[in-house]
């Protein structure tokens, strides 16, 4: 009785897609850099995980709730980095557009920026994500900034540059704009 309960459990986890777990690749990227991705993103997801679960007192039910939590911010990290779901090892045909987010050199400087101000503890590559723009809209929150004229790029950078004055830190952020090209600083 106890082998046919297991067997019907197998094959509902098979018929539900459950026992197949979706994969991840990035066919562009280098073996160390799909490592090195892999192993931050992993940690980064264990951490966010961390105490999923944790009104539940039953010990399958929490380790069971925090590894889909870890597996959702597992795949959300690879996806913003680029890796594409279910993608085999294959180039992907040259007519489709790529699935990685453009790097912006403004961005990594600002990332940078918000990283040294403690606003933004992740990668800091120039690329956008959720926790990106999460990190950012707290700084422009806590300083009263608003986005939505011209001169909000401007203004966000003088408010950058003036909070890294104050704490000693100035020199590496405008060093890094003027690698990215920005003037005025």
């Amino acid at each position: 009785m106890i082998q046919n309960g297991w067997l019907i459990i197998v094959l509902g986890l098979f018929v539900a897609g459950c026992a197949a777990p979706v994969t991840y690749n990035h066919p562009s990227k280098p073996l160390a850099e799909k490592q090195r991705d892999t192993v931050e993103c992993l940690a980064m997801a264990n951490q966010a995980a961390y105490g999923a679960g944790n009104w539940s007192s039953d010990p399958a039910i929490r380790n069971a709730i925090f590894q889909n939590a870890r597996d959702q911010y597992f795949a959300m990290c690879l996806e913003s980095r680029g890796w594409v779901a279910g993608v085999t090892g294959q180039p992907r045909p040259t007519n489709q557009v790529s699935a990685e987010p453009p790097k912006d050199a403004e961005r990594r400087c600002q990332q940078e920026a918000l990283y040294l101000l403690g606003y933004y503890d992740l990668w800091r590559d120039g690329r956008d994500s959720w926790w990106w723009q999460q990190a950012l809209q707290r700084y422009q929150t806590n300083k009263g900034l608003t986005m939505e004229d011209l001169e909000a790029a401007a203004r966000l950078r003088t408010a950058i540059d003036n909070d890294l004055q104050a704490q000693g830190s100035v020199d590496r952020w405008r060093h890094c704009l003027v690698e990215a090209g920005i003037k005025g600083m």
